[in-house]
């Protein structure tokens, strides 16, 4: 956790604003001590203890770096700058890099890191985040101070909801890299540089996954083979020591392929270390029990597996949930969260493999076909309609009008054919729906604005954009970092250029994947057609935690905002307690913000109730208004 403040007037930062803003670090530190970096126009504060794997500033000649970096490939920067110390923190070889190449070397470094920068000398300052927004940056500009943290409590000032922050969030959308809940902070985007010269400040962004291009003329055999060795590459550089890396592991095939390739990494000794364990969610209701697979991979890989079994939304393990900094819409599921965290805590885990990011640039929707018809190829898209309506055994005429013609229709037309997920539901007011153009934030409707024939290209662009979006945090940034290997940036930048047959056959999504993982992967988890859900365990907790969820909307905050009909918000929970739910991720999106907003109000109550709920198996309130040294990698 770091925060800094620097005055854009040159000026010392005045006593008032350091002890604004530096009460503020000491409270959300909880106890845990505060380091206080003085450089007169700027100061900063960090808490070493919330991140136990790297220091948090170092100071190099007239410059002083304050963040949280870790780089992918720390050999190579250190070689930008010639940096001779014997054990140098990241934060040393980044101010090492700048001195020599200047803000060149921040575009062009691969890792998690969000960082600032000063030069005393020229009163500069460059902030910086990486490209996939990992790491967290906020920023805040009040009056003649401007204000960069790693978490947003430290730099808000006014409980006023950005309305079109809301708007995006409460349909699954991505209200886009610099808007946050509060409409006073913006974030830093992913992949962007803030620099301030001579008290302006201005954005440049130097990675975005809109500059790539699908290409259609690649050699298959060898797109497989540079995908493995990416992902093989990814993983290596994501591993700790073997007593300190954990694993999220749920039996599905981008985190078993983490764990597999991290394990073939050790037995073929390319890493001296691996993975110490590894921790499963598995829910017995409807097809959430995976431990079918993910014990299948655990006994292969010879690794300890932890299972957090059952867990559910809004339940009460007798702490208080947490306080984070935005809302996301798995809030609910904080006991959870922190169940999965103190177990690789209590272990000695500071590090935590997680399978995030296929899912956002690897995943095939029928899109393309809508592309391939609307370049002239309608032979092509007939076929192809045909191979996957009879693999998937449905109708070949739906399949052409829902997945190619649909796509191609105006606006109204198009949302006839919309699923239920891609529609505004209905517990959303109609003014606020007509005040925020809520239709056209829809993700077919996004798709929809690029050019003829890219739709699928934009929408696998904007899919990576919004992945920050869901990330989590809260508990994970605890004395634990959590890695993701399939967020290698060059492993992304080769995902974005794929054509869709690489990503997609039918009834096998992610192919590519599954052809890099040929002799590593169970072939039972490798050939899987489908995925366990949530969806029931959720439906199941609508009634399970009926006085909780009415105590919660016994008085939405969103709708004295006017966004959201209480009545019918009502309406539509009682709907999913007998099972009627069709637009579930909107529905965990309304609810999630409105928990946020409840618990931050502080009427939240803990029963003081506690539950056990692992298993251990080892092969071996304020008012709301709403607006328009050396580390160890």
């Amino acid at each position: 956790m770091f925060c800094c403040v620097l005055n854009l007037d040159g000026e010392p930062v005045s006593p008032e604003v350091r002890a604004r803003y530096g009460g503020r670090v000491r409270s959300l530190a909880e106890g845990d001590a505060v380091e206080e970096i003085d450089v007169g126009a700027f100061v900063a504060w960090v808490v070493p203890a919330r991140v136990p794997l790297r220091p948090l500033w170092a100071r190099r000649g007239g410059r002083v770096a304050v963040g949280n970096v870790r780089l992918d490939h720390p050999e190579e920067v250190r070689r930008w700058g010639g940096t001779r110390e014997p054990r140098p923190s990241s934060l040393e070889i980044v101010l090492g890099a700048y001195e020599t190449r200047g803000q060149c070397c921040l575009r062009e470094m691969l890792g998690d890191f969000c960082l600032v920068i000063y030069d005393e000398a020229t009163q500069v300052l460059v902030a910086a985040r990486d490209a996939v927004g990992v790491k967290a940056l906020y920023v805040g500009k009040r009056r003649g101070d401007l204000i960069l943290s790693s978490h947003l409590e430290a730099v808000h000032d006014v409980e006023t909801i950005d309305e079109e922050f809301l708007a995006d969030f409460l349909i699954g959308g991505d209200p886009g890299p610099e808007r946050t809940i509060w409409a006073d902070s913006q974030a830093v985007p992913q992949g962007s540089l803030l620099i301030t010269q001579n008290g302006k400040v201005a954005n440049s962004r130097f990675w975005t996954p809109h500059a790539f291009s699908i290409a259609n003329e690649v050699k298959e055999g060898e797109r497989v083979e540079q995908f493995r060795a990416l992902f093989a590459e990814a993983v290596r550089i994501r591993l700790g020591t073997e007593s300190e890396t954990w694993a999220e592991l749920s039996g599905g095939l981008d985190s078993s392929s983490v764990v597999c390739m991290a394990h073939h990494l050790r037995i073929s000794r390319n890493v001296a270390t691996g993975i110490a364990g590894t921790i499963t969610l598995a829910d017995e209701l409807g097809d959430g029990d995976e431990r079918t697979y993910s014990q299948l991979v655990a006994a292969q890989c010879d690794l300890r597996n932890e299972v957090v079994l059952n867990p559910w939304p809004w339940r009460d393990d007798g702490q208080a949930p947490p306080l984070t900094d935005e809302p996301r819409a798995h809030y609910p599921y904080f006991s959870r969260d922190r169940a999965i965290c103190d177990l690789a805590r209590n272990a000695g885990g500071k590090v935590l493999l997680g399978g995030w990011g296929a899912d956002h640039y690897l995943y095939c929707s029928k899109l393309f076909m809508a592309d391939v018809l609307a370049r002239g190829a309608p032979v092509s898209m007939l076929r192809l309609a045909r191979q996957w309506s009879v693999a998937e055994r449905k109708s070949f005429w739906g399949t052409v009008a829902r997945e190619a013609l649909a796509p191609l229709l105006p606006g109204l037309g198009r949302q006839c054919f919309a699923p239920a997920w891609d529609r505004i539901p209905a517990w959303i007011q109609p003014g606020f729906a007509r005040r925020t153009g809520l239709a056209a934030r829809l993700a077919s409707a996004r798709a929809a604005r690029a050019p003829r024939g890219h739709q699928f290209e934009r929408e696998v662009a904007n899919n990576l954009q919004e992945l920050t979006r869901w990330l989590p945090r809260g508990s994970y940034e605890l004395g634990l970092e959590p890695r993701y290997p399939f967020l290698y940036r060059p492993l992304i930048e080769l995902g974005l250029q794929l054509p869709p047959f690489l990503r997609a056959r039918p009834l096998a999504q992610k192919w590519i994947l599954r052809e890099a993982m040929v002799g590593l992967l169970p072939e039972m988890v490798r050939l899987r057609t489908g995925k366990g859900g949530i969806d029931a365990r959720l439906l199941w907790a609508f009634s399970q935690e009926r006085e909780r969820l009415d105590e919660i909307m016994g008085a939405p905050m969103l709708a004295e905002v006017g966004a959201v009909s209480a009545a019918s918000l009502a309406r539509a929970v009682e709907d999913a307690r007998h099972g009627r739910a069709p637009a579930t991720v909107m529905m965990l999106c309304v609810l999630g913000l409105e928990t946020w907003l409840f618990v931050r109000s502080g009427r939240w109550t803990v029963s003081g109730r506690n539950y056990s709920n692992r298993r251990v198996s080892a092969p071996r309130g304020r008012h709301l208004a709403a607006s328009k040294g050396g580390d160890i990698r």
